[in-house]
């Protein structure tokens, strides 16, 4: 695939230090809405329409997958070893891993191709109705008294390429531990998308394709024990969830005592 559709790490840390300049830790369970005017709350907000940005890009690069003709990516670096297999259960999978001085890496991505339930094939064609894919990254770094350790792993599923609407599920989920010197900061993330549904004409057209109806959640935790780089000690987390709908998304963001909700059109023809 063009990249992971795992969610977006460096952004959801920026959020997070961004909203803790304009809310505190939750000390109750009713929630107040914040101010829409407050600035860090607006550079919260861009960054969440970001986040949804990217993720709809992501899951456009699952969908071109149908198009996939076995023939697997170029390995990044020289480096870098690439193996490509596939699996008696009709699983392919690319499976990367680069290690070398302090630090180490090895990410995978699966998938396979279903004509009907629990009847897959080779590859895709036009009988190919539903599309698994999975993934896994791992990445481990270390230098003097700075470490740092992620995992992630995704799973999702698109059904419905030979009807009139793909439906999208899928669930993601990140672990970050950093160590620097004295101080210990930690960061776990997931994400999940509920019924995405696409018109399939709209895709087949390339014409401006987006989401009809369904649901995506973003959250994410982060804790740091003492200040770090000029960032103050943070226990904190926020969750976005936003509603498609033909016209556009219903955003909502929580974090601390406070919430916020907006809505955005799409842009062009829906």
């Amino acid at each position: 695939m063009k990249k992971h559709l795992i969610w977006l790490a460096v952004l959801s840390f920026a959020l997070l230090v961004m909203l803790a300049a304009c809310s505190k830790d939750s000390t109750s369970s009713g929630l107040t809405e914040g101010n829409p005017n407050d600035p860090t709350y607006l550079q919260a907000r861009a960054a969440s329409e970001e986040m949804v940005d990217t993720v709809l890009g992501e899951i456009d690069d699952a969908i071109a997958m149908r198009e996939f003709d076995g023939s697997g990516p170029v390995p990044a670096r020289p480096a870098d070893t690439l193996f490509m297999t596939m699996y008696e259960d009709y699983w392919w999978e690319f499976r990367l891993e680069s290690g070398g001085g302090n630090g180490s890496l090895a990410a995978s991505d699966s998938f396979r191709f279903e004509i009907s339930d629990d009847e897959y094939q080779d590859l895709p064609d036009s009988t190919t109705n539903a599309y698994e894919y999975r993934s896994k990254f791992e990445i481990a770094n270390e230098s003097g008294d700075t470490s740092a350790t992620a995992f992630a792993n995704e799973t999702l599923r698109l059904e419905g390429l030979t009807e009139e609407l793909l439906t999208i599920n899928g669930s993601s989920a990140q672990e970050v531990a950093i160590t620097m010197g004295s101080a210990e900061a930690s960061m776990n993330n997931s994400g999940s998308l509920e019924d995405i549904v696409f018109i399939m004409a709209d895709l087949d057209d390339e014409i401006e394709d987006h989401p009809q109806s369904g649901v995506l959640t973003l959250s994410a935790a982060i804790n740091s024990s003492q200040m770090v780089g000029g960032l103050p000690a943070l226990n904190f987390e926020w969750t976005l969830t936003v509603t498609f709908s033909e016209t556009g998304y219903h955003a909502r963001l929580e974090s601390g005592d406070n919430y916020w909700e907006w809505d955005r059109e799409w842009e062009g023809p829906a």
